[in-house]
């Protein structure tokens, strides 16, 4: 690859009273051979208003939602993606680490928007090495 992918949360709230998530993320894009920061940005985001679910729930639409405003500024698509509804499954237990399966959850999504976005991969085929001739 020629270029990664570095991200990070850099803010996490769980409001209980409004029963909702918000969420501040950041990302670079780094040349692989020089080092450089090529694309810098950050994005916050807010769980949907009115979604129904537990904090997991809750921290996931706004991860989603993040990471889609981080994707915009970083990697803009020539065309709008068409929204996805989350899907809201009941769960018995409540978990407490919402925020680790948000973070997942932003950097399976970025990774799946960087990989997706053509990001000029070479078009020559690395072979091993031929093996040497006496």
């Amino acid at each position: 690859y020629e270029v990664a992918f570095v991200g990070s949360v850099d803010d996490y709230q769980y409001d209980d009273t409004t029963k909702s998530v918000d969420m501040t993320v950041s990302g670079r894009l780094i040349d692989v051979v020089s080092g450089k920061v090529l694309k810098a940005a950050s994005a916050s985001a807010t769980s949907t208003k009115g979604m129904k679910g537990e904090e997991a729930v809750l921290a996931l639409d706004a991860a989603r939602n993040s990471g889609e405003k981080l994707m915009m500024v970083l990697a803009p698509l020539s065309s709008s993606p068409t929204p996805v509804s989350p899907v809201v499954k009941k769960k018995k237990k409540s978990n407490d680490s919402a925020w680790v399966i948000g973070t997942l959850l932003l950097g399976i999504g970025l990774g799946i928007g960087f990989s997706s976005s053509g990001g000029g991969g070479s078009t020559v085929i690395d072979n091993p090495p031929l093996p040497p001739t006496h």
